[in-house]
């Protein structure tokens, strides 16, 4: 019995504690000030690594709900509030020092309005996640795993290390990359409104989701060059990719989404799918599509390759049958035609043929006129002969 008392008031001693230590953990500025200033916070103490703090936050109690902190030293915290619930205003200057957040930024997550002032500093964090129509600028020094632009709101990237996991765009946000994206990951832009632009840089990830799983078309504008182990595009959204271009193991097309491939220096996209599934395009009544587009003449140029999935094996009439449904459309230059193919080097190709230069409009007037100039000097000639006389014709 004495035991068993002692035992539940361990238990009850560790679950009290343990309870204590929580809301200890949960500090927000009562006025603004600089972070190693201790009378600025609820909990009477400077937030250090177990800390949870709000910076302009209707939580917790006797937090303001407008607020700056200016960090004069480097620091650290659990999580990071900034602008947290409505009508809140949450400020936090670096003031060119390093903050390390050991799970995630949450700018105006519940509400509000949050900004991040950087002037030279850097944050680590495990996730940020910027919401509420806020915007956030990552510096060149700044590194998170996951990235979360949602509900009308936009990030900027400066260093294609900034995230290098998992980016979620949704709720009609915007992401702006001004690097390469190297994501071990994935990136989805997922419902109407929301938008990435890639400005001609380069795109790595394990999954490209591009409107699939979401309900309406997304924008995905210069993407540069791109691989990619899964790509899934959906919901009416529009997607160009070009030569040089690679996807490791799935392609689909749903609810109306149109891929569309063109060449660049006369090669397209490669396709390493080992499975007839791997690319699936749905048909009626959605519609979706392959658009290959050949834009060059050059002897063997080619807009898709498939690798084949084993020894002797190929994807000529699954490519054939795919073509016939109107899955895979194909555009060529004037004068040029396609083949399906395969080749001893491993893959299965659409290849164009033929494609003589075409003249133009104004080439074609030109040859006319020629033409048309000398058929009236050779008639002038032979009305300007003389008629032989009788008298030689006897």
């Amino acid at each position: 019995m004495r035991r068993s008392i002692r035992i539940g008031l361990f238990l009850f001693a560790t679950w009290a504690g343990a309870s204590v230590v929580a809301i200890a953990q949960d500090t927000g500025a009562k006025t603004s000030g600089n972070w190693e200033d201790s009378t600025i916070w609820t909990g009477g103490a400077v937030p250090g690594s177990s800390n949870n703090v709000y910076i302009g936050s209707t939580y917790p109690t006797g937090a303001a709900s407008v607020a700056t902190v200016s960090l004069t030293a480097n620091e650290s915290a659990s999580n990071v509030y900034l602008g947290n619930g409505g009508g809140t205003l949450g400020t936090l200057d670096l003031g060119g020092h390093t903050l390390a957040i050991a799970n995630d930024l949450l700018i105006a997550e519940a509400g509000g309005t949050g900004v991040l002032n950087e002037n030279g500093g850097s944050f680590t964090a495990s996730s940020v996640i910027v919401d509420n129509g806020n915007s956030l600028t990552l510096g060149t020094k700044d590194v998170t795993s996951y990235l979360n632009v949602g509900v009308e709101s936009s990030a900027v990237t400066t260093m294609s290390g900034n995230v290098t996991g998992t980016i979620y765009i949704n709720n009609g946000g915007t992401l702006t990359a001004g690097a390469d994206l190297n994501l071990s990951s994935t990136l989805g832009v997922q419902e109407s409104g929301s938008s990435l632009n890639m400005q001609g840089h380069s795109l790595t990830a394990t999954t490209f989701d591009a409107g699939y799983y979401g309900s309406s078309a997304v924008s995905v504008t210069n993407l540069g060059e791109v691989t990619l182990t899964n790509l899934n595009v959906g919901f009416a959204t529009s997607l160009t990719l070009h030569g040089g271009d690679m996807v490791s193991n799935e392609i689909s097309l749903s609810n109306r989404a149109i891929l569309t491939v063109d060449e660049a220096n006369s090669q397209g996209l490669t396709f390493f799918g080992t499975l007839s599934n791997s690319l699936s395009i749905s048909g009626s009544p959605y519609s979706s599509a392959m658009d290959l587009v050949f834009t060059s003449t050059t002897p063997n140029n080619w807009v898709f390759r498939w690798q084949d999935p084993a020894s002797n094996l190929n994807w000529v009439s699954t490519l054939d049958a795919m073509i016939a449904d109107h899955q895979i459309n194909i555009t060529t230059l004037p004068g040029q035609t396609y083949q399906v193919i395969n080749k001893p080097d491993g893959y299965t190709y659409i290849l164009g043929i033929g494609g003589a230069a075409v003249p133009e409009p104004s080439t074609l007037v030109l040859a006319s006129l020629g033409l048309a100039g000398v058929v009236l000097a050779t008639a002038r000639r032979r009305r300007q002969a003389p008629t032989p006389s009788k008298s030689r014709r006897a």
